[in-house]
């Protein structure tokens, strides 16, 4: 994470990873079936053409995929799965999906034509956030 990693004209930086329990609030709070995985990233088109970024996958340590999650709601930043850069452009948001935590690798590829398609994979490490505040032991001196 953190470093740049090009595939055909498309260079990917991913920037953080952060793993939730739900996203969105009220009526847009959704529950993952395992944990929401949600990546920071920016996407730049180096070429001379317009570029398409196909979804993200992730892949865990026996090769198993997890698609990006198609539609999200209430994550702010979302680049939504159509992306297009024009030359020398540059998104950047995040993207979601719901898998098992642990040890990962992000798919990406270039936009190229399917049947000579190239890949790269950028690693995410387990990363758990720590608590905001420590854990308040009870008073031994107030005993009763």
């Amino acid at each position: 994470m953190g470093e740049q990693v090009s595939v055909g004209p498309l260079i990917y930086t991913v920037t953080d990873a952060e793993w939730k329990t739900d996203i969105g609030s009220d009526s847009q709070k959704m529950i993952p079936k395992e944990r929401f995985l949600v990546i920071r990233l920016s996407i730049t088109n180096s070429g001379g053409a317009d570029a398409g970024s196909p979804l993200g996958i992730l892949v865990d340590k026996q090769d198993k995929e997890f698609y990006e999650i198609q539609e999200v709601k209430g994550v702010p930043e979302w680049l939504p799965i159509l992306r297009r850069l024009a030359p020398a452009a540059t998104d950047a948001g995040r993207i979601v999906f719901d898998a098992p935590m642990g040890i990962y690798k992000l798919k990406v590829s270039g936009g190229g034509d399917p049947e000579n398609e190239k890949f790269a994979f950028i690693e995410i490490p387990l990363e758990l956030q720590a608590p905001t505040s420590p854990l308040e032991a009870p008073n031994s001196t107030e005993l009763k």
